[in-house]
């Protein structure tokens, strides 16, 4: 006799195979389709960090960007005290990080390793360098 008040058991069974079966094919769909195609969509829409640009532009695009050569000397001597102006603060945040020295207005204040101090110094010159290469 069945009871009136409960549902058959191979209904119940049913409903949950096809429950199953349904989230099965919704995660599928998310994994193998919805999820490839939003990266793709986010690769190919996403702008290039600043690094990337930086490292792709060419030093003639760069040239073509500044403008005539009127400015260049100008440019130049923005360029190399910009420059220099980084080589200082560096060289004060690395004295200041390595319990060295404190920050103060009137520059460097303070004799880092030698390891660090290289590291700086050459920073410093390909900076002006590249100044030189662009603006010359």
């Amino acid at each position: 006799m069945l009871n009136k008040n409960k549902i058959p058991l191979y209904i119940l069974s049913c409903f949950a195979v096809l429950s199953l079966c349904l989230i099965a094919l919704a995660a599928s769909y998310y994994l193998v389709i919805y999820l490839p195609q939003k990266d793709k969509e986010v690769t190919n829409s996403s702008p290039k960090t600043n690094q990337d640009n930086q490292s792709t532009k060419s030093i003639q695009d760069i040239l073509d960007e500044i403008g005539p050569p009127a400015n260049k000397s100008v440019l130049l001597d923005n360029c190399i005290n910009d420059a220099y102006t980084a080589y200082k603060n560096n060289w004060n945040n690395d004295c200041i990080n390595n319990g060295l020295g404190t920050s103060t207005t009137s520059g460097i204040n303070c004799s880092l390793p030698a390891s660090n101090a290289n590291r700086w110094d050459q920073l410093h010159k390909e900076s002006t360098d590249l100044c030189i290469q662009l603006y010359k």
